[in-house]
């Protein structure tokens, strides 16, 4: 009761994230206060799944829910069915979504100048990503520690650009020249590390109900 909440929701609504209040929770849903953005109430389809993280004692939990409904009076609420999915998010870590996509990287200088003679005209490909970082498939390795500057071809969305830096490199073959850097996002801004998530909760409910 009175927990805050943040909500990520589906893509289609055009609201990075939106907070809220957990009101009260019975045996068959969770009531929270009508999550509300640049000062008008956030407009939603009953049916919607949202994904919401909450705080406690210090440990950051993400979960899975759905509009069960709204109510305007005593006061303005969502209904939501209890969480579903619940996992323990790691501080500065986020859930990880395995897939590839197309994207470019480029060293950058001390002076955070790209560097034209490195890697600029590689083209290379994710392995996975996440609201704190992504792992890229080369063909050459890069030393740990090195800045790059990148972007990611997201479907239907812009083209990504972030700042990241190598925080390990894999050698997963012997006999082939292929090499996983793992980078960590640099001063990345909510609105983009939202859309990330954002992307990361859709493939992901796809794929269970492909399950399904």
């Amino acid at each position: 009761m009175n927990q805050r909440l943040t909500l990520i929701l589906p893509e289609n609504l055009n609201v990075d994230e939106c907070h809220s209040r957990i009101e009260d929770i019975t045996e068959e849903y969770m009531v929270i206060a009508m999550p509300m953005t640049k000062g008008y109430p956030v407009i939603i389809p009953n049916g919607s799944v949202v994904l919401g993280r909450v705080v406690s004692k210090g440990q950051v939990y993400q979960f899975e829910s759905r509009v069960l409904g709204k109510r305007i009076s005593p006061l303005p609420v969502w209904l939501l069915t209890l969480p579903t999915n619940i996992v323990k998010v790691q501080q500065r870590s986020f859930v990880r979504l395995d897939i590839v996509l197309p994207a470019k990287m480029q060293v950058l200088t001390p002076d955070n100048e790209t560097d034209e003679a490195s890697l600029s005209d590689n083209r290379v490909f994710t392995k996975n990503i996440s609201g704190g970082g992504l792992c890229l498939i080369t063909g050459e390795p890069v030393d740990i520690g090195t800045q790059l500057q990148m972007e990611v071809e997201i479907p239907e969305q812009e083209v990504l650009r972030v700042i990241g830096r190598v925080a390990r490199v894999e050698k997963p073959q012997n006999d082939r020249q292929l090499f996983w850097i793992g980078v960590e996002f640099l001063d990345v801004s909510e609105s983009i590390r939202s859309r990330i998530i954002r992307f990361v909760f859709k493939k992901q409910l796809e794929q269970r109900q492909k399950q399904i």
